[in-house]
């Protein structure tokens, strides 16, 4: 729950951690014929709008501009504390490599929102030192 990742920082800790290795894995797909075929109908002034969950910025990679996220995109971060949305996911993944140049953690499972299943002996020393959410650009 959203409240949670924003009050409990063991909740917070424990998400980052998941999505750290979750990324790399879920930043590499690529749109599909589908992702294309809305890119090329946007183009072609067929759709109007795209309302979409859009998570994995696959429609956004397959070229769409016109459209709201319901969830957010993963592959853009803000600050909840002051706002600042300059910070892309691929830059936190440096800045979190950094903070734990010895930690490591593996899953054979990725969830539809980047993040894997950890368990708290996994998590280890796993360290947070930022304040940042999946940045969001619900339009409606």
């Amino acid at each position: 729950m959203y409240q949670e990742f924003l009050t409990k920082p063991k909740r917070y800790r424990m998400y980052w951690a998941r999505n750290y290795i979750g990324w790399p894995t879920f930043s590499s797909f690529q749109p599909n014929q589908t992702h294309q075929t809305f890119a090329k109908w946007e183009k072609q002034g067929r759709v109007f709008w795209h309302v979409t969950q859009n998570v994995d910025s696959l429609l956004t990679k397959a070229g769409c501009e016109l459209l709201s996220e319901l969830h957010g995109c993963s592959a853009r971060v803000v600050c909840v504390d002051c706002g600042y949305k300059d910070l892309t996911r691929h830059q936190l993944q440096t800045i979190i490599a950094k903070d734990n140049p010895t930690w490591t953690a593996y899953s054979n499972t990725i969830n539809p929102d980047a993040d894997v299943y950890l368990t708290e002996e996994q998590l280890g020393d796993f360290k947070v030192n930022f304040r940042l959410k999946f940045d969001s650009k619900l339009l409606l």
